[in-house]
């Protein structure tokens, strides 16, 4: 029998294809075109990293330093607790009045950048300034602001922490005629792991537009956040060169009856034809 089997010729193998659809914004997608410019990362002899609505959702990160994991080139170069964010890439630090875009637009970073609105962050890395402008050595973060859908799109999200933080998002989408709308509220309230560090914000944006022809659309959108919280100074060596006895992370030093939280109050406003 063993001679046999041997002997016999062997059955070919069905081949096994498998196919699935690709986001036109996925993670690291060669084929998504950039804010800045329109060109896809294929085109562009740049390094380029793409964070999309989805790996946001499913990291549940509210703010930007949710997202610095995902590319070892981010970092924190000033960002502590109840104060706005402060980035660098390979190294060097953003400029704060050149190195951060909304939609292709510069803004000042003087304030926490929500990302409830925002459909993608895109991180141009590197030598920056033939895309953007002016930008400083280490490259542009852009912040890509979510537009009408052409379906209805209903979404509530609601969070509890271990810790009591609460938060509640609403995610409002759709089209009537040549009119789309697309509105995100979001509350949140802050119980951090610095325990007397707490606060609150309040968002709302809005995105709206108008086809005017089959090749021209007017749109406008706008967003608006409060954000108060106790902020956390951080801790400095003893006279330049002893470190402090008895750090402890959650131990807070602004914890004074004269305390005051950090409040900023932001808005944005663009436009696009």
């Amino acid at each position: 029998s063993l001679a046999l089997a041997a002997e016999s010729p062997a059955e070919p193998l069905n081949p096994i294809v498998i196919t699935a659809s690709r986001e036109p914004n996925d993670y690291g997608s060669a084929l998504t075109r950039l804010g800045l410019t329109g060109r896809t990362i294929l085109e562009m002899p740049d390094s380029a990293t793409i964070i999309p609505r989805g790996l946001m959702d499913d990291q549940g990160a509210r703010g930007v330093l949710g997202l610095i994991g995902n590319d070892s080139s981010m970092g924190e170069n000033y960002a502590p607790l109840g104060y706005y964010e402060i980035l660098s890439i390979r190294g060097f630090t953003l400029d704060n009045a050149s190195g951060y875009k909304r939609s292709g637009l510069t803004i000042a970073n003087e304030s926490s950048m929500p990302l409830e609105n925002k459909e993608r962050v895109e991180l141009l890395k590197g030598v920056a300034g033939f895309e953007a402008g002016l930008a400083a050595p280490g490259g542009v973060v852009n912040y890509v602001t979510k537009q009408p859908t052409d379906t209805p799109l209903r979404r509530i999200t609601l969070e509890l922490s271990g810790r009591g933080t609460r938060y509640a998002h609403a995610d409002l989408g759709g089209r009537m005629g040549r009119f789309g709308y697309r509105f995100n509220a979001a509350h949140e309230e802050f119980q951090p792991y610095v325990k007397e560090a707490v606060g609150h914000r309040e968002f709302l944006s809005s995105a709206l537009d108008w086809r005017l022809g089959e090749n021209a659309v007017f749109g406008i959108d706008a967003d608006w956040q409060k954000k108060s919280q106790l902020s956390v100074p951080g801790y400095q060596p003893l006279g330049g060169t002893a470190l402090p006895p008895d750090v402890r992370p959650e131990k807070m030093l602004n914890k004074q009856p004269w305390s005051e939280p950090v409040v900023v109050e932001a808005q944005n406003l663009g436009a696009r034809f």
